[in-house]
């Protein structure tokens, strides 16, 4: 978990209104007050960070689906449309997410089964209060 609940900051009109127009690499105003309780958990386990000073700060949006799992694959509802989105951890699964799918694209079947990221397992149960209920939840 990141933040508290209460201090979380999640761009709920993204959701419906998609990112600001030119909207690309830009990140957020950094707010550290947000993660103080993070911050002193590893003051706690590393003394030695009470000694440091915080160099920089990233702040960038981060996608969430409601499981925590990303989608990817095809979806069937647009003809040769395939995703690999909600990645709540960045890139550090782009490389193999990357392979699976050019390999599945290629060849016309995957190399395995990955049916817990299928982009079309969500269906009307999955309403926008939901998915962003569960955003908050999984990010916290």
């Amino acid at each position: 978990p990141y933040e508290a609940e209460d201090k979380m900051v999640i761009q709920d009109d993204w959701y419906e209104n998609g990112p600001p127009k030119g909207f690309g690499k830009e990140l957020f105003q950094h707010d550290l007050d947000r993660l103080d309780k993070c911050i002193e958990h590893v003051v706690d386990l590393l003394p030695i960070f009470n000694e440091t000073d915080i160099q920089s700060v990233v702040a960038g949006p981060i996608t969430y689906s409601p499981d925590i799992l990303p989608l990817i694959g095809p979806t069937y509802k647009l003809k040769n449309y395939w995703l690999a989105v909600g990645f709540g951890y960045g890139i550090a699964h782009s490389g193999g997410a990357g392979k699976y799918l050019a390999r599945w694209i290629m060849n016309g079947e995957p190399d395995y089964d990955l049916i817990e990221c299928d982009p079309d397992r969500y269906s009307t149960w999955c309403d926008k209060q939901f998915a962003l209920d569960k955003a908050r939840e999984s990010y916290g």
